[in-house]
């Protein structure tokens, strides 16, 4: 029989008096196999020595192209095998420290230059380094398209006259030809009725620039209206200039004098009438929404013993509406008592200021009411 001992340790005990086998080992060292053999005639032993080494590290890097035009991508990948770790340096700058071992990213340059990607990594068997160069060149000089920009947007221009112009102008090398199509879309204002719609295309030729005019029909109401907006779509037909706008605004400024908010009369009512409807009135149509209140301004009546509100006391004209009611509760009671009167007033819908949001004042700001007693 024989025993077997690896570095003063038994590990087969009374085996076999021959043998083959294969193993490995994961630590690098100098191991020693000892063998002890005995038979009838006596004992013998032997020895064999075996060197474990790390395995040598083994790198690949590369630029992929390895040139490009400044802000073109490319692929920077690198592996290696028997390492742990790995440093890259570009131009003599540490960027990754203690990194993969492999790798593979895309990147790119905004600056023309020389680059140099530097990897150096390591492991048990040792270190290894390996280098990637990387061109960056600019791009050849070339006849660039032009610009178009709108010369004035938002266009503020008045209903009342006629036209609208929108100046569109094409600078710079100007290569090629350009054609535009240049439509109106509808904002505040509406079509056909604040403005015509116009559709048509713009052009220049090859190395032409200068400006072009598009010019939009105005159609002028005598309504007091805020400012309404409508717009200029562009399109680019063919040609490779960047707009700098993808259209332009046109603003239509009002030029009509606002309506005039009044009472339309004094009221008369006894004490059982139940319900008075008081009327405030505009002396033309108005394009806007008009907005006012009705606040006491004296008199003898009492609210909630003498009369009170049914539907509050904020009147509301929409755009085009001449005429709002309210109507005052009258309370008829049995008390014998002389006429109380009520005096309203119109004022701003927030109380303060005492103008009407789009309206003005006009002469009858004020109104009586008057309930004759019935006792």
């Amino acid at each position: 029989s024989c025993d077997l001992f690896i570095n003063d340790v038994l590990i087969v005990d009374d085996g076999p008096t021959s043998s083959e086998g294969m193993d490995s080992f994961d630590v690098a060292g100098e191991y020693f196999f000892h063998l002890e053999c005995s038979g009838p005639g006596g004992s013998i032993s032997s020895r064999a020595r075996l060197v474990v080494v790390n395995p040598t590290p083994v790198l690949r890097i590369s630029v992929n192209p390895t040139q490009v035009q400044v802000n073109e991508p490319f692929t920077l990948s690198w592996a290696s095998a028997n390492t742990t770790s790995c440093d890259l340096f570009l131009n003599d700058v540490l960027i990754v420290d203690d990194g993969p071992t492999s790798s593979e990213s895309t990147d790119r340059f905004d600056v023309a230059g020389e680059y140099f990607f530097h990897l150096e990594c390591s492991g048990p068997g040792g270190s290894i380094s390996n280098r990637a160069r990387l061109a960056v060149v600019n791009p050849p000089p070339t006849c660039s398209a032009g610009t178009v920009n709108v010369v004035a947007t938002p266009l503020r221009v008045s209903e009342s006259a006629g036209l609208a112009e929108v100046v569109l102008d094409r600078t710079g090398d100007a290569c090629g030809a350009l054609v535009l199509n240049v439509q109106t879309l509808a904002g505040t204002a509406t079509e056909g009725i604040d403005y015509e719609p116009v559709a048509t295309q713009l052009s220049w030729a090859d190395r032409e620039f200068g400006s072009r005019i598009v010019t939009i029909p105005l159609l002028d109401d005598a309504l007091d209206e805020t400012v309404e907006r409508f717009g200029l779509v562009l399109t680019r037909v063919s040609g490779a200039d960047t707009l700098l706008q993808s259209g332009a605004v046109v603003e239509i400024l009002d030029d009509d004098r606002p309506a005039r908010l009044r009472f339309e009369r004094n009221r008369v009512a006894r004490e059982n009438a139940g319900v008075v409807r008081i009327a405030a009135v505009l002396d033309q149509p108005s394009g806007r929404e008009v907005r006012a209140r009705l606040r006491l301004a004296g008199g003898s009546a009492i609210r909630g013993s003498d009369y009170g509100y049914s539907d509050g006391t904020l009147l509301i004209f929409p755009p085009g509406v001449t005429r709002v009611e309210k109507q005052v509760v009258i309370f008829e009671d049995t008390l014998v008592e002389g006429d109380e009167t009520l005096l309203l007033e119109l004022v701003d819908s927030s109380v303060a200021p005492r103008s009407p949001i789009g309206a003005r004042l006009g002469s009858r700001r004020q109104m009586t009411l008057t309930i004759r007693d019935n006792d």
